[in-house]
């Protein structure tokens, strides 16, 4: 990395936590969960208008329409500082996701709708998903028929953000044996809108289209083109979004090991306590497991142009993982170090929390985006319902812990003869190990240990771990 980037993510840094620590991030977040869906789009387009005045909006979006076109290593800097203070804008669905997709297109509209992002008379979102956990940018249910007035739209999108303060949305539809990209402005005849509270306050919403018509210049984009721009935006925004978890994730460990230093009990700070060290330990290794992955993930997404959609989405996937199971840890850690107070709402560790339910879950909590790298990877995880043999050779470069893990065969003997079945491996847990014992349990434990593919149940003293201990 050259000088002059650093010195830019640096400037990009420290403007993004001036302008969060001014607005009192914090404060906000806490606000939003005090206000009533109805009055969720006004609170929320005032504090917009103030991110437009700073051009935070135009992160991804290209030069000639206005925006900064900043590579995402710098676009991170951004997230990261937006996750240090629990921000509670929808940049990563506006910013990150909906311009990721609309700058891919060709079209006339397209660059229309990212010219007004910019400036702020257009909120785009993204209504993609139709399942619940399904991060499948395809879709199946949701159809459109194009004819000679216009184009008729008929099916449901679940989860989309931002919720009620969106302008319109960017609609995935399936048309015959083809893909298109249609924009629905609000207010269109036949749009149904539900929103939904989640967890940190901020809303969603699920869309139903009854024959919902729209002009054919709606028409952002079409043909195989629109599928892997679907794909490859949802891999850079999981990436951003791996970013912002990272950042609160820091942050809560901050939060926390101050707290320990400054809370005194029976006499003497509670962070002198071994068994409170060695937890904030733990999230600390984390961390910087995490942080390194982070680092190298934007590094390879910075030249994505030369990487296959399948290895940037299991890098994407890869990082999701790790900085979501990072971001938990240090979650549930820095509320059980703080005690009662830690599940207060005045406290600021429940604005951390909350919000990293809500991104670890959006885009594919870590099951998921666990199976499709094993399934990328080539480990036999594949589509639900089928299987297939181990073939007991794993890639060297694979990252362990954010694949499927703790998951052993019940028998034994199916491991150590390499005929081991994905689906047998995705029912099993490390408790099996104890009731196998002896030979059996030692060769497991040596074999899938060195591979990777579970953890071991640690040992007290000669003995296994007894099975009541490991639930």
């Amino acid at each position: 990395m050259s000088g002059i980037d650093e010195e830019a993510q640096s400037a990009i840094r420290e403007a993004a936590d001036d302008y969060f620590l001014r607005s009192d991030a914090l404060a906000r977040s806490r606000q939003i969960r005090s206000h009533d869906l109805e009055q969720q789009p006004s609170a929320q387009l005032k504090q917009w208008q103030d991110l437009i005045s700073l051009g935070w909006p135009g992160l991804l979006v290209p030069e000639d329409l206005g925006g900064m076109h900043l590579s995402m290593r710098s676009a991170a800097e951004f997230f990261l500082a937006a996750g240090a203070q629990a921000a509670p804008e929808p940049t990563l669905a506006v910013a990150g996701l909906a311009a990721l997709v609309l700058r891919q297109q060709s079209t006339a509209k397209a660059r229309e709708l990212l010219r007004h992002m910019v400036d702020g008379r257009c909120i785009p979102a993204l209504a993609w998903q139709e399942d619940h956990g399904d991060i499948s940018p395809t879709p199946l249910s949701c159809g459109a028929e194009l004819t000679s007035d216009g184009i008729c739209i008929q099916g449901e999108k679940c989860m989309v953000q931002p919720g009620q303060m969106a302008s319109g949305w960017i609609v995935p539809c399936r048309a015959e044996d083809n893909v298109i990209l249609i924009w629905v402005a609000r207010g269109t005849t036949g749009v149904c809108e539900t929103p939904l509270r989640l967890a940190d306050g901020s809303d969603a919403s699920a869309l139903r289209f009854d024959r919902a018509s729209v002009p054919l210049d709606s028409i952002l984009g079409q043909g195989e083109t629109v599928q892997t721009s679907l794909r490859r935006a949802l891999a850079l925004t999981q990436i951003l979004q791996a970013a912002e978890l990272y950042g609160g994730a820091k942050a809560l460990l901050d939060l926390t090991l101050a707290y320990l230093r400054t809370r005194v009990q029976f006499g003497k700070p509670i962070g002198s306590n071994q068994a409170l060290q060695h937890r904030a330990v733990d999230v600390f290794i984390h961390l910087e497991v995490a942080k390194a992955t982070l680092s190298e993930v934007l590094r390879l997404a910075d030249g994505c142009d030369h990487l296959s959609i399948e290895s940037l989405e299991g890098h994407a996937s890869r990082v999701k993982v790790r900085c979501a199971l990072a971001s938990a840890q240090a979650a549930r850690s820095a509320v059980q170090m703080h005690g009662a107070i830690g599940f207060t709402d005045e406290c600021n560790v429940s604005s951390y929390y909350k919000r990293s339910l809500v991104l670890c879950a959006w885009l594919g909590n870590a099951t998921v985006h666990q199976q499709r790298l094993s399934a990328l990877q080539g480990l036999g995880v594949v589509e639900r319902g089928e299987s297939s043999l181990w073939q007991r050779t794993f890639p060297r470069q694979a990252d362990w812990g954010s694949d499927a893990r703790d998951r052993l065969p019940e028998h034994g003997t199916r491991i150590l003869t390499g005929k081991l079945s994905a689906q047998s491996a995705l029912s099993i847990t490390p408790r099996t190990l104890v009731r196998n014992g002896g030979v059996v349990q030692n060769a497991l434990t040596s074999r899938m240990g060195c591979t990777g593919l579970a953890r071991v149940p640690r040992r007290h003293g000669p003995s296994p771990c007894p099975a009541d201990r490991l639930d």
